[in-house]
């Protein structure tokens, strides 16, 4: 390794030696780091000799696929779009629901307080809440999103990999899916699940559960590219 890099990483294990006390934390972080500058320095070299760099032409790709889909949509006319999240701290955590329909219009919001053991039960418990309010309010034509990308890999069959605490919480879900052959389940990055995002961690921060009003919805649950007029379901 060049002495200089060298000097440098000394300088930061020197400097953060609480985050390396164990002897083979410092080893893997010195051999991740001699591989990062190695790569660094070829990177460079290649762009000195007019070569195109791998690393350009995928953040080129990955800003090209991003600019597609990166907001929220409203659902078809005569169907709803329920999205959902969690807040999760310490064993407590708490759902945020939001329904639009096709307008992009809120007709419904609320939250419900869970105690769980980690954040992927908390997102489950929160996709099973809005299948319960879909089902109370009588809802057929559901489109389902959730940022969580294991749960819903798990509802849709593709997947067996979940932890065993979210278990009986995605076989309700699942139970209540087979009731309604129209409801179906999506991943969506956060940029489009931001409202039930928001409205998730204002709920969980003023302790606000159950129907939220429409009125009392804050603002920052309304900046996600859908409407910010509400109707009444």
């Amino acid at each position: 390794m060049d002495k200089s890099c060298l000097q440098f990483l000394t300088l930061i294990l020197d400097r953060n030696n609480k985050l390396f006390e164990n002897i083979m934390d410092r080893l893997e972080f010195m051999v991740f780091c001699a591989i990062l500058f190695d790569n660094i320095w070829l990177t460079r070299n290649s762009i000195v000799h007019g070569a195109t760099t791998p690393l350009v032409n995928s953040l080129q790709a990955l800003q090209s696929r991003s600019s597609v889909n990166q907001s929220w949509n409203p659902p078809p006319i005569g169907w709803f779009k329920i999205n959902m999240d969690a807040a999760f701290k310490d064993g407590n955590a708490c759902s945020g629901v939001v329904i639009r329909n096709a307008n992009g219009s809120f007709v419904h919001a609320y939250s419900m307080e869970h105690k769980c053991l980690d954040a992927n039960t908390a997102e489950a418990l929160a996709i099973l809440d809005s299948c319960l309010v879909a089902q109370k309010l009588g809802l057929q034509k559901v489109l389902f999103e959730s940022d969580c990308l294991n749960v819903v890999s798990f509802i849709n069959g593709n997947s067996r990999n979940y932890y065993w605490t979210s278990g009986p919480v995605v076989e309700a879900i699942d139970n209540l899916k087979l009731k309604m052959p129209l409801w179906s389940f999506s991943f969506v990055p956060r940029v489009c699940n931001s409202a039930a995002h928001a409205l998730a961690a204002w709920a969980f921060c003023n302790d606000f559960f159950g129907n939220i009003p429409l009125v009392s919805i804050p603002v920052n649950v309304f900046c996600d590219f859908g409407s910010p007029l509400v109707d009444a379901l």
